[in-house]
Protein backbone atom coordinates (compact mmCIF):
# COMPACT_ATOMS: atom_id res chain seq x y z
CA UNK A 1 0.00 0.00 0.00
CA UNK A 2 1.50 3.30 -1.04
CA UNK A 3 1.62 6.28 1.28
CA UNK A 4 -0.68 8.35 -0.94
CA UNK A 5 -3.40 5.68 -0.66
CA UNK A 6 -3.66 6.04 3.12
CA UNK A 7 -6.69 8.08 4.16
CA UNK A 8 -5.53 9.31 7.55
CA UNK A 9 -4.58 12.52 9.36
CA UNK A 10 -1.72 14.40 7.73
CA UNK A 11 0.30 14.55 10.98
CA UNK A 12 -0.03 10.78 11.40
CA UNK A 13 0.83 10.26 7.74
CA UNK A 14 3.88 12.52 8.14
CA UNK A 15 5.09 10.42 11.08
CA UNK A 16 5.39 7.32 8.86
CA UNK A 17 9.04 6.89 7.98
CA UNK A 18 10.16 4.13 5.59
CA UNK A 19 12.96 1.82 6.66
CA UNK A 20 16.00 1.46 4.43
CA UNK A 21 16.29 -1.73 2.40
CA UNK A 22 19.70 -2.35 3.97
CA UNK A 23 18.18 -2.20 7.44
CA UNK A 24 15.48 -4.80 6.71
CA UNK A 25 17.24 -7.06 4.17
CA UNK A 26 18.89 -9.27 6.85
CA UNK A 27 15.44 -10.13 8.25
CA UNK A 28 14.40 -12.04 5.11
CA UNK A 29 10.88 -10.62 5.12
CA UNK A 30 8.14 -11.61 2.67
CA UNK A 31 8.04 -9.25 -0.32
CA UNK A 32 4.73 -7.54 0.58
CA UNK A 33 5.83 -6.82 4.17
CA UNK A 34 9.28 -5.67 2.99
CA UNK A 35 7.73 -3.39 0.35
CA UNK A 36 5.33 -1.79 2.82
CA UNK A 37 8.03 -1.13 5.40
CA UNK A 38 10.50 0.30 2.86
CA UNK A 39 7.93 2.37 0.94
CA UNK A 40 5.55 3.53 3.69
CA UNK A 41 7.12 2.61 7.03
CA UNK A 42 5.93 2.95 10.61
CA UNK A 43 5.38 5.95 12.91
CA UNK A 44 8.64 7.33 14.23
CA UNK A 45 7.42 8.46 17.63
CA UNK A 46 5.69 6.77 20.52
CA UNK A 47 3.04 9.15 21.75
CA UNK A 48 0.10 7.44 20.07
CA UNK A 49 -2.63 5.91 22.18
CA UNK A 50 -5.60 3.66 21.59
CA UNK A 51 -7.24 5.39 24.54
CA UNK A 52 -6.37 6.83 27.93
CA UNK A 53 -3.43 4.91 29.41
CA UNK A 54 -3.24 2.60 26.37
CA UNK A 55 -0.07 3.65 24.53
CA UNK A 56 1.21 2.13 21.31
CA UNK A 57 5.00 2.25 20.92
CA UNK A 58 6.36 1.38 17.50
CA UNK A 59 9.80 -0.20 17.50
CA UNK A 60 12.67 1.75 15.96
CA UNK A 61 13.43 -1.40 14.00
CA UNK A 62 11.05 -4.37 13.76
CA UNK A 63 12.49 -7.65 15.04
CA UNK A 64 11.95 -11.31 14.27
CA UNK A 65 10.41 -13.12 17.22
CA UNK A 66 8.82 -16.46 18.03
CA UNK A 67 5.82 -16.73 20.34
CA UNK A 68 5.12 -19.51 22.81
CA UNK A 69 2.96 -22.29 21.29
CA UNK A 70 3.03 -20.81 17.77
CA UNK A 71 4.89 -22.11 14.76
CA UNK A 72 7.07 -19.92 12.68
CA UNK A 73 8.43 -16.45 12.96
CA UNK A 74 6.66 -13.18 13.53
CA UNK A 75 7.83 -9.66 12.85
CA UNK A 76 7.30 -7.79 16.13
CA UNK A 77 6.72 -4.11 15.29
CA UNK A 78 4.89 -2.47 18.24
CA UNK A 79 4.34 -2.73 22.01
CA UNK A 80 1.09 -1.83 23.74
CA UNK A 81 2.02 -2.18 27.43
CA UNK A 82 -0.63 -4.34 29.17
CA UNK A 83 -2.37 -4.89 25.82
CA UNK A 84 0.60 -6.89 24.57
CA UNK A 85 2.55 -6.78 21.33
CA UNK A 86 1.72 -6.42 17.66
CA UNK A 87 3.41 -8.71 15.17
CA UNK A 88 3.08 -9.83 11.56
CA UNK A 89 2.95 -13.54 10.79
CA UNK A 90 5.79 -14.02 8.31
CA UNK A 91 5.64 -17.82 8.49
CA UNK A 92 2.32 -18.32 6.72
CA UNK A 93 1.31 -16.94 3.34
CA UNK A 94 -1.26 -14.55 4.82
CA UNK A 95 1.10 -12.16 6.69
CA UNK A 96 -1.67 -11.05 9.08
CA UNK A 97 -1.14 -8.63 11.95
CA UNK A 98 -1.72 -10.29 15.32
CA UNK A 99 -1.97 -9.14 18.94
CA UNK A 100 -0.07 -11.27 21.47
CA UNK A 101 -0.77 -10.54 25.14
CA UNK A 102 0.83 -13.37 27.10
CA UNK A 103 1.28 -17.15 27.06
CA UNK A 104 -2.13 -17.77 28.69
CA UNK A 105 -4.17 -15.54 26.38
CA UNK A 106 -5.04 -16.57 22.84
CA UNK A 107 -3.68 -14.18 20.22
CA UNK A 108 -6.15 -11.92 18.48
CA UNK A 109 -6.42 -11.16 14.77
CA UNK A 110 -5.83 -7.45 14.19
CA UNK A 111 -5.70 -6.94 10.42
CA UNK A 112 -5.09 -8.88 7.23
CA UNK A 113 -1.81 -7.03 6.62
CA UNK A 114 0.55 -4.57 8.29
CA UNK A 115 -0.56 -1.91 5.80
CA UNK A 116 -4.19 -2.36 6.80
CA UNK A 117 -3.18 -2.09 10.46
CA UNK A 118 -1.43 1.23 9.84
CA UNK A 119 -4.44 2.54 7.92
CA UNK A 120 -6.91 1.34 10.60
CA UNK A 121 -4.70 2.83 13.31
CA UNK A 122 -4.59 6.09 11.37
CA UNK A 123 -8.41 6.08 11.11
CA UNK A 124 -8.60 5.44 14.86
CA UNK A 125 -6.23 8.37 15.47
CA UNK A 126 -8.44 10.59 13.29
CA UNK A 127 -11.83 9.67 14.78
CA UNK A 128 -11.23 8.72 18.41
CA UNK A 129 -10.15 12.23 19.56
CA UNK A 130 -13.38 13.68 18.12
CA UNK A 131 -15.30 11.22 20.26
CA UNK A 132 -13.26 12.10 23.36
CA UNK A 133 -14.00 15.80 22.78
CA UNK A 134 -17.74 15.09 22.51
CA UNK A 135 -17.64 13.17 25.80
CA UNK A 136 -15.70 15.95 27.56
CA UNK A 137 -18.27 18.51 26.44
CA UNK A 138 -21.17 16.32 27.63
CA UNK A 139 -19.91 15.59 31.14
CA UNK A 140 -21.23 18.21 33.52
CA UNK A 141 -22.07 16.23 36.64
CA UNK A 142 -20.79 13.29 38.64
CA UNK A 143 -23.85 11.17 37.79
CA UNK A 144 -23.20 11.22 34.05
CA UNK A 145 -23.15 7.73 32.52
CA UNK A 146 -22.01 7.42 28.94
CA UNK A 147 -24.08 4.26 28.39
CA UNK A 148 -27.23 6.32 29.01
CA UNK A 149 -26.26 8.55 26.06
CA UNK A 150 -25.75 6.50 22.88
CA UNK A 151 -26.28 9.72 20.92
CA UNK A 152 -22.78 10.73 22.06
CA UNK A 153 -20.81 7.61 21.17
CA UNK A 154 -23.10 6.17 18.49
CA UNK A 155 -22.26 8.48 15.57
CA UNK A 156 -18.52 8.39 16.26
CA UNK A 157 -18.49 4.64 16.72
CA UNK A 158 -20.58 4.15 13.58
CA UNK A 159 -18.19 6.26 11.48
CA UNK A 160 -15.18 4.41 12.86
CA UNK A 161 -16.66 0.95 12.28
CA UNK A 162 -17.64 1.93 8.74
CA UNK A 163 -14.12 3.19 7.99
CA UNK A 164 -12.48 0.09 9.48
CA UNK A 165 -14.71 -2.15 7.35
CA UNK A 166 -13.70 -0.19 4.23
CA UNK A 167 -10.02 -0.69 5.04
CA UNK A 168 -10.17 -4.36 6.07
CA UNK A 169 -13.50 -6.21 5.84
CA UNK A 170 -12.15 -8.98 8.09
CA UNK A 171 -11.08 -6.63 10.91
CA UNK A 172 -14.52 -6.62 12.58
CA UNK A 173 -15.65 -10.08 11.53
CA UNK A 174 -15.44 -11.95 14.85
CA UNK A 175 -16.08 -10.71 18.38
CA UNK A 176 -12.63 -11.76 19.59
CA UNK A 177 -10.82 -9.73 16.90
CA UNK A 178 -8.82 -6.72 18.09
CA UNK A 179 -10.66 -3.89 16.28
CA UNK A 180 -14.07 -5.42 16.99
CA UNK A 181 -13.25 -5.38 20.71
CA UNK A 182 -11.89 -1.82 20.49
CA UNK A 183 -15.24 -0.78 18.98
CA UNK A 184 -17.31 -2.23 21.83
CA UNK A 185 -18.96 0.73 23.63
CA UNK A 186 -17.42 -0.22 27.00
CA UNK A 187 -13.90 -0.05 25.52
CA UNK A 188 -14.53 2.74 23.01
Amino acid sequence: MALDQLVILSNFQASLIPFSEEQLAPLGLPQDVFAFLTQTGLPTHSFYELGPNAPVRFLKKPEIKTYFHFRGDYLHFADMDVMGELAVDIYSKKHESTQFIDERTAPSHVNSSIGQFIECFGAWQALYPQYQDAVRQAIFDDLFCLFDHPEIYGPHLGRLESRLREIDPDALKWRKFFWRRMCEPDVF
